[in-house]
């Protein structure tokens, strides 16, 4: 069994990793390139090692466009040309996936604000910046594994905050459920 020290090593680890190839991703959505993307329902999700080109569209949400990852965004690029989003991942799609697809397709559209994507932009409230979807921290081999839909950064004045976005359809919580057990 694995303690909380090594939990924490693999979660920072992997946070670090993820920090890098999120500055990556940044500066390639800032290109015309880049811009385009969101609003073409393709999405360039960061995953633990690697990215993955990801379709945005409601006929296949957040279906991947091949089947494997890639260190490099160029080929993320390429991955999207050479590939075709999954139909068959997409018949199976629950009503959580769409609307997840859907605000990260409005977010990127938005520059990145989910406020401003849903229409609830207020001066008085700030932003919701999208950051990462399905992050996982941990790793299957180190349970448990904490995985949420969203990652977004509240960001309101100098204050800046992160906020964990979890969303279930058809389900009530009944109760929270935390890291700690």
């Amino acid at each position: 069994m694995k303690t909380d020290d090594d939990r924490f090593e693999i979660i920072e680890e992997r946070l670090e990793n993820m920090t890098e190839m999120a500055k990556q991703r940044r500066g390639f959505l800032e290109t015309p390139e880049g811009k385009e993307l969101g609003r073409n329902g393709k999405y360039i999700r960061i995953r633990g090692e690697n990215f993955r080109a990801v379709c945005l569209r409601d006929d296949a949400p957040l279906c991947g466009y091949v089947e494997n990852g890639a260190k490099k965004i160029e080929t993320i690029l390429k991955h999207f040309d050479r590939g075709s989003a999954s139909m068959a991942a997409a018949k199976k799609s629950k009503e959580e996936r769409r609307l997840q697809s859907w605000i990260i397709r409005q977010a990127l559209v938005n520059g990145g604000d989910i406020w401003e994507a849903l229409g609830l932009s207020d001066p008085d409230r700030g932003k919701l910046l999208f950051a990462l979807d399905e992050i996982s921290l941990g790793d299957v081999k180190h349970e448990p594994t904490i995985r949420c839909d969203i990652l977004a950064v509240e960001k309101h004045g100098k204050a800046t905050i992160p906020v964990l976005v979890e969303l279930k359809s058809r389900r009530e919580l009944s109760r929270l459920i935390t890291g700690a057990r």
